[in-house]
Parts: structure tokens; C-alpha cells; sequence
């Protein structure tokens, strides 16, 4: 991935490709269990131009879906992605 490609999505997005990255992916999905009775909160997913792999996108919005649906959480969390 070449983040600086689109200003602003190193500084504030988390990039799967590294256990590091996933580890700090956790944390902030685990967050959103926390925020719960703080408002509605934001989960944007976004396939950088010319990254030739989005499949995995597609899953991990239906993971995390299910994942909050699970923890009762759904209703606090507005999911978007843009392929």
C-alpha cells in the first residue's frame, strides 16, 4: 500500500498488513464496544486506488458487523466502505 497516495490515510486510517496494524485494528474495534451510549460512532473501510486485492474488504465489514451484532453494539456504529 502507498498510504500517501490519499492525503490524510496515513495519519488516520489502520492498514491490515502487518500484526502490529492488526493488533492496533483490535484495539480500535474493541473501542466501539466501549463507546456504547456515547453516540453514534464511525467505521470507514476504504480500498486504496490500484490496490488489486479488496476481496478481503468485503469480509472484514461482515466480520465486524456480526462481531457487534454479537456484543449488542450494531445500532451504536455506522458501517461504511467504498471499494
Amino acid at each position: 500500500m502507498r498510504a500517501g497516495e490519499i492525503p490524510g490515510l496515513g495519519e488516520h486510517a489502520i492498514s491490515p498488513w502487518t500484526p502490529a496494524e492488526m493488533m492496533r485494528l483490535r484495539s480500535a474495534f474493541q473501542g466501539l464496544l466501549s463507546g456504547r451510549g456515547t453516540g453514534k460512532q464511525r467505521v470507514l473501510f476504504v480500498v486504496p486506488p490500484n490496490n488489486k486485492c479488496a476481496g478481503p474488504l468485503y469480509e472484514i465489514v461482515l466480520m465486524l458487523d456480526t462481531w457487534l451484532r454479537r456484543n449488542g453494539a450494531r445500532e451504536n456504529v455506522e458501517i461504511a466502505w467504498s471499494p
